[in-house]
């Protein structure tokens, strides 16, 4: 089972270990590309490199001049991109998989890294992403989890991995391998449908200054193609195990495969290389890093990979020494030759004579007439790599190549052997990017009281004693349509107040368009302020990052970019609770009553529409239940939650304001399903309560002309409280 706070302590080891072998080689960068860029990359090499690599170059050349093109990669013209480049592109990246947490049968959870299948049913990846079996418990493969180019996102097809069969990991390599089972629990395919990558053991196959290309599944998300500003930077030499490069990627990157320019295997990315200081890593803003800060805020100088014959070498070694793992690792192996040097394709004089010239300092352009007037000997069979994972023959003769799972000679010895499982496609689903949030903190505005048409609804105000101070005043953090007051120990918004516009102008996307679920801390105040990820959401495996103000609330804006920051200011750290996935999500067979109050009271005849200000926050008892999920720490997790909906009604050609105080307790439903078990529907107790009931439970003041508002302000204490069945109980004068 995947433990996610192990993941980022192993990648912050192996991040530090690739900054320290880039400050021993940084002077050795720059003069590399400066060579690069006066004499180009092949003359910059080495002599040694350069007659590998031309070697290698001259043997490939026939086979582009036939249309079979190992194609190449326009490295700086291109961008990140959701669709392949070109169609070998879109082959070499079958075999890459997003590596997701299953949570049973039938749903997968967050994608958290990259795989990629080699042959004989074995998928590749870090160490630091499965450090030991027990990892990969639980995990699966989520191939074909892309684009198409109807603009929709593909589910794919998920495979169970099956680390008890075999595994295998290293960590000073930053490899693990780990078997897959070959029948899928969600979608319909075969594994061997989706290819393998064959682990090329020549050197030569790259110089510095060519493109490295990326496969990957960033941030978890879907795949994507990275091959803009993808330079190799220095050239390896014989010791070294990694390769150096400048090619894009992101958090969940891990454990893809990177390519030449012809879609052949160079390394495998294990790592983004820091800018530090002595042991700290630095951000962009000159600030030390500490965990819990969005990885894309580090001041990254360039990312890192294993290099495929340092790894080849080694499972080559391990193969000599252990029976058990050799049979496991036979087809691996079997399937590793270079089919550019190894006389799989064949010299022919052509070729040779091709190799002798460009050894002399032939330049590309002479390099490419000269493959252009080959033709193709078609009286001897050969293949020639696509991508690393497909081949092609060229005989008079009718000749076929074997799938992956018909290349190992016999079963390897503890593999079982399986009948397909049920198959339930993913089906597709729309496209999302990336939150784009505003680097300018000091410039949002906030909540504004003045708000509502002619009245003025100034914010609420907590304890003196409970609020996390500045200049002895409570501290509001301030954002895009709202603003919140963060308590001192319990590390929780105490309230939060937002401005809610329903006006159709000023809401022109959907959630989907406005990208993926992505949290980050807020920078104004410190980690230890604020809970993140790794100290509670992920190891609270049934309880979601609960949005206090809801971000279908403060997305909106005047202009585009307004409407945009307003979505991503929603995913603040500082404005998440932990709220069990029943209670947090609609989609789970929970009613949605709390959710649609807001959309209930907007509609009603008699109100002025599409405005509204909105208090919320979680109601931070003393007795509030403490519980480890995991990490070795208790937290106090909220039960109940409130909010108070303030709105305008005309009446009678006058304008009055109203506030409803609404109350919602999971206290029910802990104490019958427990911490980690399934909640059921209608397990909540929602009620509608006077503002003065939630003064006495929050310890949160309302403005007088808040509690004013309150329709039921002037009803008897044990009256002041409604449980709603439905939204017609709810008491609006």
């Amino acid at each position: 089972m995947i433990n996610r706070r192990e993941i980022a302590e192993r990648q912050e080891t192996v991040r530090k270990a690739a900054a320290a072998r880039w400050r021993a080689h940084v002077s050795e960068v720059a003069e590399t590309t400066a060579s690069v860029a006066r004499l180009g990359a092949v003359a910059a090499a080495t002599p040694a490199r350069r007659a590998q690599y031309l070697e290698r170059e001259a043997r490939k050349v026939p086979y582009r001049a036939m249309g079979f093109a190992l194609e190449r990669m326009i490295g700086p013209t291109l961008d990140f991109d959701d669709l392949p480049p070109t169609p070998a592109a879109l082959e070499a990246g079958k075999p890459v998989a997003r590596i997701v947490e299953l949570l049973d049968r039938k749903r997968i959870g967050d994608g958290f890294a990259t795989g990629f299948m080699l042959s004989g049913g074995l998928l590749l990846t870090n160490w630091h992403v499965f450090k030991q079996p027990g990892d990969a418990i639980g995990c699966g493969a989520q191939f074909g989890f892309q684009r198409a180019s109807n603009g929709l996102i593909e589910g794919g097809v998920v495979f169970e991995l099956d680390p008890e069969s075999f595994f295998l990991s290293h960590e000073r390599l930053d490899f693990a391998v780990v078997r897959v089972h070959i029948a899928p629990v969600i979608g319909a395919a075969a594994l061997s449908d989706f290819n393998f990558v064959r682990l090329i053991p020549n050197t030569g196959k790259i110089l510095a200054g060519q493109a490295v290309s990326i496969i990957q599944h960033p941030d978890g998300g879907h795949k994507r193609w990275s091959v803009r500003e993808n330079k190799l930077v220095r050239e390896p030499g014989e010791p070294d195990l990694f390769l150096q490069y400048t090619t894009d990627t992101l958090p969940g990157s891990s454990g893809s495969p990177a390519f030449n320019k012809d879609w052949e295997l160079v390394a495998v990315h294990h790592s983004g290389v820091p800018r530090m200081q002595g042991e700290n890593i630095l951000l962009k803003n000159g600030n030390v890093w500490r965990p819990g800060v969005p990885d894309s805020d580090i001041d990254w100088v360039a990312n890192e990979g294993v290099r495929i014959s340092k790894l080849h070498a080694h499972l080559l070694g391990l193969a000599h020494q252990d029976p058990s793992t050799q049979s496991h690792l036979t087809s691996v192996l079997a399937t590793s030759s270079d089919a550019a040097s190894a006389g799989e394709i064949l010299a022919n004089p052509a070729a040779t004579s091709l190799f002798a010239q460009a050894s002399t300092g032939m330049n590309k352009g002479t390099l490419s007439e000269a493959g252009s007037k080959m033709q193709p000997n078609h009286g001897w069979p050969s293949n020639v790599v696509v991508n690393g994972t497909a081949n092609f023959y060229f005989s008079s003769a009718s000749t076929s190549f074997p799938r992956s799972d018909e290349i190992s000679p016999a079963t390897p010895q503890g593999v079982k052997n399986e009948e397909p499982g049920p198959r339930l496609g993913l089906g597709p689903v729309v496209t999302e990017k990336k939150l784009r949030f505003d680097p300018g903190y000091s410039d949002r505005a906030g909540y504004q009281s003045s708000f509502l048409d002619g009245f003025d609804v100034p914010v609420p105000i907590a304890a003196a004693n409970e609020a996390l101070m500045q200049d002895g005043s409570q501290m509001v953090l301030r954002y895009h349509h709202y603003s919140l007051v963060m308590h001192e120990s319990r590390r929780l918004c105490i309230w939060a107040a937002s401005n809610v516009n329903y006006d159709e102008a000023t809401r022109r996307r959907t959630r989907q368009e406005f990208g993926a679920d992505t949290w980050k801390l807020d920078p104004r105040i410190t980690g230890a302020q604020q809970i993140d990820d790794a100290e509670l959401y992920e190891p609270a495996k049934k309880f979601d990052r609960g949005h206090i103000v809801r971000r279908d609330d403060v997305a909106w804006g005047v202009t585009e970019e307004e409407e945009e920051f307003g979505n991503s200011d929603s995913f603040h750290f500082t404005n998440c609770t932990p709220q069990h996935e029943q209670f947090n999500r609609a989609m789970f067979e929970f009613h949605g009553l709390w959710g649609e109050l807001e959309n209930h009271i907007s509609r009603q005849a008699g109100f002025v529409k599409n405005k509204l200000c909105v208090f919320a926050g979680p109601v931070l008892a003393d007795n509030d239940p403490r519980h480890d999920f995991g990490m070795g720490t208790d937290f106090q997790v909220p039960i109940e939650y409130w909010k108070v909906i303030v709105a305008v009604e005309a009446t009678a050609g006058a304008h009055k304001l109203r506030a409803y105080g609404f109350l919602l307790s999971q206290r029910d439903a802990i104490d019958q399903w427990g911490w980690e078990g399934r909640f059921r529907a209608g397990k909540f107790k929602e009620q509608q309560v006077s503002l003065a009931r939630l003064t006495a439970i929050t310890r949160v003041q309302f403005a007088a002309v808040v509690m004013a508002a309150d329709p039921l302000s002037n009803i008897a204490e044990e009256a002041s409280s409604r449980a709603l069945r439905s939204l017609s109980d709810v008491r609006l004068r």
